[in-house]
């Protein structure tokens, strides 16, 4: 079981940052996470720099992010920065069209 799981009435809760320039997506994707009472969204982020700032501060369990959202006309999927830091406890698990 994940250390970093907060216990909550219960019920296991996952620590999730979005990340993603369009406002309609995270909009969307709020409110989907907001339905499920396992996740705890707690951070959003509409670019890039500020993605790796939040994952750095916040931890997350999860990180859902645009891989496309692009940034001064390159692709954030193109990056090789560690997005959760080395922290030998993360895994990526990319999804795409």
């Amino acid at each position: 079981m994940d250390h970093r799981a907060v216990l909550l009435g219960g019920c296991f809760s996952i620590k999730v940052l979005l990340a993603d320039d369009s406002d309609v997506m995270r909009r969307a994707i709020v409110k989907l996470l907001n339905e499920e009472p396992s996740t705890e969204l707690v951070g959003e982020a509409k670019r890039f720099a500020e993605t790796i700032q939040l994952a750095n501060e916040l931890r997350p369990d999860v990180l859902v992010m645009d891989l496309h959202m692009s940034e001064s006309g390159r692709y954030i999927s193109q990056e090789r920065t560690p997005l959760l830091g080395n922290r030998g406890d993360s895994s990526l698990a990319q999804c795409t069209k």
